[in-house]
This record gives C-alpha cells, structure tokens and sequence, in this order.
C-alpha cells in the first residue's frame, strides 16, 4: 500500500519524540520501584516459600520485561529522531538542486539563445 499524500512537519514530529522520550526515560525509575515493591512484599511475607516466589518472578520475567520496555523505547525514538533528521536533510538536499535549477533557467530571450 502506497501513501498517496503525506507532510512532514518536523518541529511537530520533534515534539512528539521528546514526549515519548521523557516517558521512555521514566522507565529506569520506575524499574527499581518495581524491584523495591517485590523486596517490600517479600519481606512482608514472612514467608521463605512467598519470597522465593516473588524473587524468581521478578528475576525471571519482571526485570527482563521491564529491561526490554525501557530499552525499546529509547531506541525507537532515537530511530523517529534519525528519520525527522533524514528527511530534514533530504528536504535541504532538494531545495539546493531546485535552487541550482533555477539559476539555469535563462533569464532573457537573448540567454535562451
């Protein structure tokens, strides 16, 4: 499938990128409350078995999901911030050769001849 039409406006895509990376960044802190939360509620326990249990979900799945959340997230928006860059330069690119274009064009009659 084909896009028909599109626009970029690269101040509007920046800004939606610093948003995303300000929550993508939020991920670290929120990992090692996650961490504390499971140390709290296995010490709260009281019990070996319950700790135990929380300790291997955390090690085993929490940490890693909460890892890979975090790190995606950051390299997605390094990606959208290379693309808005990309594109800022290709639009750069373009409008240089238009520009050259049109310093060929022969501005007289007696020019075009």
């Amino acid at each position: 499938m084909a896009l028909a039409n599109w626009d970029v406006n690269p101040s509007a895509a920046r800004a939606v990128i610093a948003g995303v990376r300000g929550h993508a960044e939020s991920f670290e802190p929120l990992e090692k409350a996650l961490k504390a939360s499971v140390e709290d509620a296995a010490a709260s326990s009281k019990s070996t078995s319950i700790a135990g249990a929380l300790q291997s979900t955390y090690e085993g799945y929490l940490a890693k999901v909460a890892a890979v959340a975090g790190l995606s997230a950051l390299k997605v928006v390094n990606q959208a911030d290379k693309i808005v860059n990309a594109f800022v330069d290709a639009d750069k690119t373009m409008a240089s050769i238009a520009r050259q274009a049109i310093d060929e064009v022969p501005s007289s009659l007696a020019n075009a001849q």
